[in-house]
């Protein structure tokens, strides 16, 4: 930054090819205003906060374009500067007759200050504290938060004003913190009614406020009452994994994850089905049986003519699981009695393969 500007002469020269395309100087913008508290020699908080460098002006007369966006940018940093400073010392960094300066003389300005008044602008601030009241505990208190309101212009005054009118520390931290609890439920409260008056605003709370949150299904390790683990893979004293990495319990419960997946699925694809079964004494038994080994009886052409019950049953209809099951159930059940048709087979049978079997007569 310079201390001076140039004026464009009144002959006109050639102006640089590339001021147009590819200026020297380009604009800066900068829409974020400075939010920190107010910089001031007396308060010794100027640590915060530095400017360096010095970027020549360009010629107006052969940079034209540059030249107009440096004096932009050099009253953009004049009034960054001017806004970040407290109001007491705004006044060294303008011209007696009011007109801003360049940012670089603002600064060297700042820089400048007489030590004497910065001594005696000190010496006032603590004479002001001490005419509050008697300097203890809760005055302190009170000073700190009223020195934390400064960008709540209404609550410092209220706070100030209530301070040097108070009597014998009537007013305390106390009320301070009060004040404060009341104008947060205001502005919450102000919130909520902007809020109400929006539509868009309130069907995206009342959706936030519906929508199911995961939190009341997590686990809960019940030896150090955290939440996302169990007992099993809990780290601390006590637990399963107790003196081990929280990344090491991460790659353990992971690992048994997958391996009971995996075990689901070799189940899932042995082609085995679990048939339930009771003997006589009423016990219950479980038996894997494979579709493949379930046998079904081939005829033979000694048998012919030989009837048997049939069971009742349509195997269309049932599912693949329900005719294993019929299946298995067959192979374990008694062996079914025969007899001859007696409605077909009036007479003796010529069949040497039940010569000697004695039909049951079932009319007796």
């Amino acid at each position: 930054m310079s201390d001076t500007t140039e004026t464009p002469s009144a002959n006109m020269v050639a102006i640089l090819p590339t001021d147009e395309s590819r200026p020297s100087v380009i604009l800066n913008r900068s829409s974020t205003p400075y939010a920190g508290k107010k910089l001031s020699k007396a308060k010794g908080n100027y640590h915060q906060c530095y400017i360096e460098g010095d970027t020549p002006t360009p010629s107006a007369t052969l940079e034209p374009r540059a030249h107009k966006n440096w004096l932009t940018n050099d009253r953009q940093a004049w009034s960054i500067i001017a806004g970040s400073v407290d109001p007491s010392e705004r006044a060294y960094i303008k011209l007696e007759s009011g007109g801003a300066t360049t940012a670089k003389a603002a600064w060297i300005a700042l820089k400048e200050i007489p030590l004497p008044e910065t001594g005696c602008q000190i010496c006032e601030d603590i004479k002001h504290a001490f005419t509050i009241g008697i300097l203890n505990e809760d005055l302190l208190c009170c000073i700190a938060l009223m020195n934390a309101l400064e960008d709540f212009p209404h609550l410092h005054t209220t706070v100030s004003t209530s301070l040097t009118n108070s009597k014998t520390g009537s007013f305390t931290s106390e009320n301070i913190l009060l004040l404060l609890e009341t104008e947060q439920a205001l502005h919450d409260a102000d919130s909520s009614k902007r809020n109400r008056n929006n539509p868009s605003i309130e069907s995206t709370a009342l959706a936030a406020q519906t929508k199911p949150s995961k939190s009341h299904n997590a686990t809960i390790c019940s030896n150090c009452k955290r939440p996302g683990h169990t007992t099993l893979y809990c780290v601390s004293p006590g637990g399963g994994m107790a003196g081990k990495t929280i990344s090491k319990s991460i790659a353990a419960h992971k690992k048994d994850r997958e391996n009971k997946k995996e075990g689901n699925n070799s189940s899932n694809t042995s082609g085995k089905v679990s048939v339930t079964m009771r003997d006589t004494s009423g016990k219950a038994f479980i038996f894997q049986v494979d579709p493949s080994d379930v046998s079904m009886p081939t005829p033979a052409s000694e048998f012919v003519g030989i009837a048997s019950d049939d069971v009742p049953h349509n195997g269309t209809h049932a599912a693949p699981i329900e005719q294993v099951e019929y299946e298995g159930w067959f192979v374990f059940e008694e062996e079914p009695k025969t007899n001859i048709d007696w409605n077909t087979r009036s007479k003796p049978s010529d069949s040497a393969a039940i010569s000697e079997i004695s039909p049951i007569n079932q009319n007796k």
